[in-house]
């Protein structure tokens, strides 16, 4: 109880986060949009630091994929979160 002080503990943040990476892991394209769009940003920022126009995205690609792995990952958070739960 001794990290719960402030607001969420751990185990709450644990959840919250496994969560997310849960749904962005099951919407189709979600993740490949974030980190496309991450890239790009990065890229952008890059260059406008270096005064370089900003870099023309690529068309966005038709196939709408999931990402099994984050959601897999998303849901071992959950149940570490879960457990942590338990265990405190």
């Amino acid at each position: 109880m001794a990290n719960k002080i402030g607001g969420m503990g751990n185990a709450d943040g644990a959840l919250v986060f496994g969560i997310v990476m849960v749904v962005l892991g099951m919407v189709p394209g979600l993740w490949h949009d974030l980190t496309a769009c991450m890239g790009a940003g990065i890229v952008n920022f890059s260059a406008a630091l270096r005064g370089i126009p900003p870099y023309a995205s690529a068309p966005r690609q038709d196939v709408r994929r999931r990402e099994p792995l984050v959601a897999l990952l998303g849901l071992a958070v959950v149940l570490l979160g879960v457990l942590s739960q338990f265990t405190a």
